[in-house]
């Protein structure tokens, strides 16, 4: 009779355990013992509601000259603390991927402005770290195209320009 008790009971507890939400998996770094000093700090995957930025990002104030001519993709990824009230915690912000100085910089201008639905755990507003990055195409700057000159209203003309600072 015990036996068959103990049959049921893992029966049971087994239904229980395969009808239960499998956990979301954790995106982002874990936070910091600074972060933690001002109060408790969750990633996306312990809170029910992750924060989520408002509006577009704001526009870059960046020379597209300064990022060199490499026709290349830089990037710049950034780890920071989203408050209670959607905005970033200026003193939190990490810099996890950063292919040029200058766009860092530019990047990090701009987060004041980043305004963030803040995240909800138990239908409160959290802390809660975030991950945003911003990447740029450098302009190819400089290149013509060869075009050989046997008539006099011919020009060397360039090739057409491409866009300054655009996504890649």
């Amino acid at each position: 009779m015990r036996s068959c008790l103990c049959v049921v009971i893992f029966i049971l507890a087994g239904g229980r355990a395969s009808s239960a939400q499998a956990p979301r998996p954790c995106g982002g770094i874990a936070p910091d013992s600074a972060w933690l000093a001002n109060g408790p700090v969750y990633r996306d995957c312990e809170v029910e509601t992750p924060a989520k930025r408002r509006g577009d990002p704001p526009r870059l104030a960046l020379d597209p000259a300064r990022l060199g001519s490499d026709s290349a993709c830089k990037r710049v990824t950034l780890v920071f603390v989203v408050d209670t009230r959607g905005t970033v915690e200026l003193a939190s912000v990490r810099a996890t991927v950063s292919d040029h100085p200058d766009l860092e910089a530019a990047v990090r201008a701009t987060l004041p402005a980043l305004k963030y639905t803040p995240a909800l755990r138990a239908k409160h507003p959290v802390r809660q770290v975030v991950e945003y990055s911003r990447s740029v195409l450098t302009p190819q700057v400089g290149t013509f195209a060869v075009k050989i000159i046997d008539h006099p209203t011919d020009r060397i003309r360039p090739d057409p320009p491409r866009p300054a600072l655009k996504g890649c």
